[in-house]
């Protein structure tokens, strides 16, 4: 394939024909084909025009592009309106890469997985006076934190377990600073809010997530998928309220395991109590309203109550055991 005034083609680059005309105004000056399809392009028409027989051609995208390849599954030109690099994938939409000098040199290469530019008088071939690789693609770096814990740095491809019915907070960056698409869901049933996951699988199943970035600022959308694989254990009951800390404590002081409001645990288990240290002088279990449970601290000496709740039938949620002691002064 040749591009001038209009465009001709050839099956063995010996017998050539011309094709209908590119609608590019004055004359095309670069042509590379990629994904399937023949894109052109000019550095002073900002027409552009694509082909996937190379014999029609249909109009591509607004930009002047006085050199252009094919790599990396997308097309990248130098435009001489603001001295960067431009991408696209189908020679229509094309979007904004790397600053690049404009020293009359225009020379654009792909190989070893790197575009490389040339600026002036010297080709590629001879002596290259300087050269920027343009359009790398978004690296991801996300930090994933369990509840209220330590934030991990997550690694692409790693597993990471999580309690049925807790939930994970995503913080994604890239050196683009652009868009950070999800996370989303890849495999498993997965329930993503926002940057959250909540862990609503049953135990043993596995959920995969993936994210990538919008690029820009010089930067090509990710290239690799991110996928993060998380598996559920069993849940972590907990007492909807938390009894006071163990400790010293008063007589005639009143410690609430649970209220009429704020009784069971996260499972929606009941909550059975008991004092397992201590008699009747220095502690009892005062029933209030409604479901209210207190302890009763009277006399000096120890108590010790535990709360304990079965597990779940559906097998989600660990059984549960609270123990508290009071040192009564």
């Amino acid at each position: 394939m040749a591009v001038g005034d209009s465009a001709i083609s050839s099956p063995d680059g010996t017998q050539w024909q011309s094709t209908d005309p590119l609608g590019i105004e004055r004359f095309a000056d670069v042509i590379a084909f990629g994904n399937g399809r023949f894109v052109a392009g000019a550095a002073f028409s900002s027409q552009t025009a694509w082909s996937i027989d190379g014999q029609t051609w249909q109009p591509g995208g607004s930009v002047f592009i006085p050199s252009l390849t094919f790599g990396s599954g997308r097309f990248v030109g130098f435009s001489t309106e603001n001295n960067s690099s431009l991408w696209s994938t189908d020679g229509v939409v094309w979007n904004q890469g790397g600053t690049l000098p404009d020293d009359g040199g225009f020379n654009l290469a792909f190989g070893e997985e790197v575009f490389v530019y040339s600026e002036g008088e010297n080709s590629l071939s001879s002596q290259m006076t300087y050269s920027q690789a343009v359009g790398q693609p978004d690296v991801i770096s996300v930090v994933g934190t369990l509840n209220d814990g330590q934030p991990i740095n997550w690694v692409n491809g790693g597993t990471y377990y999580a309690p049925f019915g807790s939930r994970i907070n995503f913080q994604a960056s890239s050196p683009s600073g652009g868009v950070i698409n999800g996370p989303f869901a890849l495999e498993g049933q997965c329930v993503v809010s926002g940057q959250t996951l909540l862990v609503n699988f049953a135990p043993g199943q596995t959920c995969a997530l993936s994210v990538n970035a919008a690029g820009g600022n010089g930067f090509l959308p990710s290239s690799q998928q991110v996928k993060y694989n998380v598996v559920a254990t069993l849940g972590n009951q907990l007492p909807l309220l938390a009894p006071r800390a163990s400790g010293k404590m008063g007589s005639d002081q009143v410690v609430h395991l649970q209220t009429a409001n704020r009784h069971g645990t996260n499972a929606g288990q009941p909550i059975k109590w008991k004092i397992t240290q201590g008699n009747e002088k220095s502690c009892v279990l005062a029933k209030g309203k409604g479901k209210a449970v207190n302890v009763q601290l009277k006399s000096r000496g120890t108590c010790t109550v535990v709360g304990t709740a079965p597990a779940d039938s559906a097998g989600n949620w660990q059984p549960m055991k609270v123990k508290r002691t009071y040192k009564i002064t």
